[in-house]
Parts: C-alpha cells; sequence; structure tokens
C-alpha cells in the first residue's frame, strides 16, 4: 500500500494534482481544502494518500494528514458513500468539524454537505460516534461541542456554501464577547470583501 508521496507538483486543478516524482507523474485526488496548502507549481510537497481499488476503478487520494486520510477510510466504509462525496466532505468541512459534529448529533450540519444529506449525515454520525468510542480517532473535539450553528444558518441562509462559511467562520476572531450577530456581521464582512 502506498501511504504517502513526495514529490514536486506539476499542476493542480480544484480536487486534483500532478506531482512529479523520479521520471514519473501521478494524478492524486485531494479536498480543496488541501490543495490550497500545497503552494504554486515547482514546490516540493508531501501527501499522506490512500489507493482506492474497485472493479475496474484505480485512483490515488491525497491529503495534507494521516487524520484527514483516515476519516477517508472511515466514510468509504459508509453505505452510501463512495470516494467522490468522502472527498466533498472534506473539502467543505474541517475534520474537528466532523467530529464536533457528529459528538453534537448535529446532522443538519454535516447534511448540508453537498450530495450528503441528513440521512447519510445520520448514519455517519453512528460510525463516526462508533470509532470515538474505540478510541480510534485522534482528532480532537471541539471545545464547544457544537459548530457555530447559528452563524452558518445565517450564511446558509443567504446562500453561502459551506466552504465560504467556514472560512468566514475561521476568520472571525475567537473571543467569546461577540454575539451571534456581531460574528454574523464580521463573517459578511469578510465574504463581501472576497
Amino acid at each position: 500500500m502506498i501511504v504517502s508521496l513526495r514529490g514536486t507538483l506539476e499542476w493542480k486543478g480544484t480536487d486534483q494534482v500532478f506531482i512529479s516524482m523520479g521520471g514519473v507523474s501521478v494524478q492524486v485526488f485531494v479536498p480543496s481544502s488541501s490543495v490550497e496548502t500545497l503552494g504554486p507549481a515547482g514546490a516540493k510537497v508531501h501527501l499522506h494518500t490512500f489507493l482506492y481499488f474497485k472493479n475496474d476503478v484505480i485512483a490515488m487520494y491525497g491529503f495534507a494528514t494521516p487524520e484527514e486520510r483516515g476519516l477517508f477510510q472511515i466514510f468509504l466504509g459508509i453505505t452510501g458513500i463512495g470516494p467522490k462525496l468522502a472527498l466533498s466532505l472534506l473539502s467543505s468541512l474541517k475534520p474537528e468539524q466532523i467530529i464536533a459534529a457528529a459528538a453534537a448529533n448535529n446532522a443538519s450540519y454535516l447534511g448540508r454537505v453537498p450530495g450528503l444529506g441528513e440521512k447519510k449525515a445520520a448514519r455517519l454520525i453512528l460510525e463516526l460516534k462508533s470509532e470515538l468510542e474505540k478510541g480510534r480517532l485522534s482528532i480532537p473535539v471541539l471545545q464547544t461541542g457544537q459548530p457555530d450553528s447559528d452563524i452558518t444558518g445565517a450564511l446558509t441562509a443567504l446562500g453561502y456554501t459551506l466552504a465560504e462559511i467556514n472560512q468566514a467562520v475561521g476568520s472571525i476572531p475567537g473571543t467569546s464577547d461577540l454575539t451571534p450577530e456581531e460574528k454574523v456581521k464580521l463573517a459578511l464582512q469578510y465574504l463581501s470583501s472576497r
């Protein structure tokens, strides 16, 4: 099994990259959040990988951390979640947000990921809770136990995608003095400045 790749970034798209290693170029599908961290073409990169085999499909998937790779593998073990949807989950949400939503039984939050829906999200939560109980997940749960649901709900109602919402929420200072309304205002300022 190939568990990581080190090489030179030749090209990057929205959900895939080409990595050159010793005269061979490898196509690797990656979450969009990982694409952003790789740097420009010509940069040296390191990805934690998973080689996927099913029927006549062979594909390489790459991740910034071993935890993301582990979550991807858990997702693939859930009925109705294939590699494309698993990648969409990791592109839309940080691993910590996924774990926090599972710990809080927040299927509606996870269900906003394109293609997931609340029914698959509920299955995902059951599987992740089982993994947490067994101690197989090493990702820390967010201290709040609940993602910024007020902000997420308001921005979703305004038509923003989960990826945009996550970037906006990440830009808000970590002070507890802010009201939900102030947080939404700061998030909207961030989104309008992009």
